[in-house]
């Protein structure tokens, strides 16, 4: 099932995209990490709580999802289509390899009932509130 997340924030048609500026960086001898750490932007409504992970360059397939209580965990690899060409490397920016991110969710998630979709490059993990237990009065017997 789609998200109203999606429609909303993919319905834009623009196109254009200002060229970017070329910059030329000799580096050498850069250590290369084993595991990268992902950037995510969480949105939150009343009913539910969006995990956006942007990973571009990245298929379905590389993606594993997994919940252990209230963490989230989202892991895989980034291939790069390059690597024949890595002699000829000039400049290094991008990361390739292995990736992962955990987060712990609020309490007031329910896990059971997570969706996770991707599109464009964009991986959307949707989890639906439950009802927060507020404060109320106890009345004694």
């Amino acid at each position: 099932m789609a998200s109203s997340f999606w429609n909303t924030a993919l319905s834009s048609d623009e196109t254009s995209v200002e060229a970017p500026h070329k910059i030329s960086i000799k580096q050498q001898n850069i250590p290369q990490e084993e595991v990268h750490e992902l950037a995510v932007d969480i949105y939150e409504t009343e009913e539910k709580i969006y995990i956006v992970v942007p990973l571009a360059g990245v298929q379905s397939r590389d993606i594993n999802i997994s919940i252990d209580e209230d963490v989230l965990n989202v892991q895989g690899i980034r291939r790069n289509p390059f690597e024949e060409h890595e002699s000829a490397l000039y400049s290094s920016e991008c990361f390739w390899g292995k990736f992962e991110r955990q987060l712990t969710l609020p309490s007031s998630v329910d896990t059971r009932r997570m969706s996770a979709s991707f599109r464009n490059g964009i991986l959307l993990v949707e989890a639906e509130r439950t009802s927060p237990s507020g404060s109320r009065s106890i009345k004694i017997s």
